[in-house]
């Protein structure tokens, strides 16, 4: 099929959207998130899918690393929305709350 001048169905457009409507604050942790997710599962998918069948004195592809991935991905989320809610309560606080590092 040939794509022809002007035509809105470019394959990230739908990914475009959803971060628009992501906050701009928010977005960048979103963005971070997103990254080390897809890192972290780019490394695990191949030691799920090698589960059983190796000797078991390979003991690293016995672990459950579904179970793990699971885990380091929700570690993953609660770290971005910790850091997301530590800049939204920064935003908040009034001009002089918190003294620049470097005026001593």
């Amino acid at each position: 099929m040939r794509r022809r001048p002007g035509d809105d169905d470019e394959p990230d457009a739908e990914l475009r959207l959803a971060f628009t409507r992501v906050p701009a604050r928010a977005r960048r942790y979103l963005q971070g998130a997103l990254i080390v997710g897809a890192t972290i599962t780019v490394i695990a998918i191949p030691l799920i899918a090698r589960r059983g069948t190796q000797p078991p004195s390979k003991a690293i592809v016995l672990r459950d690393w579904a179970a793990n991935l699971s885990l380091l991905l929700g570690l993953t989320v609660a770290v971005a929305l910790i850091l997301y809610a530590f800049r939204v309560l920064r935003d908040q606080q009034p001009a002089g709350a918190f003294p620049d590092d470097d005026a001593t």
